[in-house]
C-alpha cells in the first residue's frame, strides 16, 4: 500500500487512509479525523478518542487533495 492511499478498511467497512507517520505506519478511518493542522511542511492530525497528535511529513495541501474526494 502507498502512503496516503484511501481504501475501504475491511475491519470497519469505512473509508480509511494508510499513512506513514513519525511513529510508524497507521490505518485511520476517515470519520475518526476531527482536525488537520498545518505546521510548515508537516500536517498534524487529531483523531476522535485519541489524546495524541499524528504528525505526517506532508504538507496539508497534499493531504487535502487526497481527502477532498471523500467528504
Amino acid at each position: 500500500m502507498k502512503n496516503l492511499e484511501v481504501f475501504i478498511n475491511p475491519a470497519t467497512n469505512c473509508n480509511a487512509i494508510y499513512i506513514i507517520a513519525r511513529n510508524g505506519h497507521k490505518v485511520i478511518d476517515l470519520d475518526r479525523i476531527i482536525l488537520c493542522k498545518a505546521d510548515r511542511n508537516y500536517t498534524k492530525l487529531l483523531l476522535i478518542n485519541e489524546g495524541t497528535e499524528i504528525v505526517l511529513p506532508k504538507s496539508i495541501c497534499i493531504l487535502e487533495s487526497v481527502l477532498i474526494k471523500y467528504q
